[in-house]
């Protein structure tokens, strides 16, 4: 058994050998989480702040930091604002002239399956740009209220991506007929994808991969999702369901208290 430095030897070692069907997947598994510490996030933030403000469009900017202080994308924003250009934070409610470029950036430590990064991207754009409920894609290219969306840049600044994030904020974007782009320091392959190169490498008597093993591999660790997810792990956080296979990391892995709380 391969147990990187991240995971706890003994816990690790004891859940594999409490299910021997997994036991291949789950040392995959392991071998293949990349971990990064709250230093690293940080100093990839910066990085790609300093960056992106070197070369943006000089218009208004304001800092969509989500509705709670105790979250990620708050903090994040807490520790390198001084290094942001000229900004204001987002008030829900607030409006805006609508012939006037804005620019809204959001700043986050990752986004895995997208779900967490679209919600709040509509979140803003429904409720603080007073866009009111599209609920077709036909109806995207009318105005809606007072705001012009083709005057909206919505940049998304996320030390870790992945492909099916890109893929559903992206879709986003050209949904609310907006300028979008996202910048991000490391893309995490899914744990699904690592499976099927493994399989068509597979040249000995190794246990097969199959579809079923996978599901029920899914069903012990991430019941809710039923999602493989993908193999990453932070110094202070655990992905939940929609991100990993969250019940077995929570069993080998202890991290720290997360910094905003």
């Amino acid at each position: 058994m391969n147990v990187k430095t991240c995971f706890d030897y003994d816990k690790t070692k004891s859940v594999i050998e409490k299910y021997p069907k997994f036991s291949y997947l789950l040392n995959q598994l392991v071998i293949h989480t990349q971990y990064y510490t709250t230093i690293e996030v940080i100093e990839g933030i910066k990085s790609m702040i300093l960056q992106w403000s070197q070369n943006r469009k000089s218009i208004p900017l304001f800092i969509n930091a989500g509705r709670k202080k105790k979250s990620s994308s708050y903090w994040l924003y807490s520790t390198i604002k001084d290094l942001l250009p000229e900004h204001d934070l987002f008030l829900y409610g607030k409006t805006f002239d609508p012939d006037t470029e804005i620019e809204i950036l959001f700043i986050d430590d990752w986004m895995l399956s997208g779900v967490n990064a679209a919600s709040n991207f509509e979140d803003v754009l429904h409720r603080v740009l007073s866009l009111g409920d599209v609920k077709e894609k036909d109806d995207m290219s009318q105005e809606i209220y007072h705001y012009k969306r083709n005057k909206i840049t919505y940049t998304i600044i996320s030390f870790i991506s992945t492909n099916d994030s890109n893929e559903i904020i992206n879709e986003l974007f050209l949904d609310y007929r907006i300028n979008g782009k996202i910048i991000s320091l490391h893309n995490i392959p899914s744990f699904h994808s690592i499976l099927v190169k493994l399989e068509q490498e597979m040249t000995d008597d190794r246990q097969k991969i199959t579809k079923e093993l996978c599901q029920e591999l899914t069903q012990e660790f991430a019941p809710d999702s039923m999602l493989l997810g993908y193999p990453v792990l932070l110094e202070y956080k655990i992905a939940n369901q929609f991100g990993c296979l969250e019940l077995f990391y929570e069993q080998c892995y202890n991290p720290i208290t997360p910094p905003y709380f």
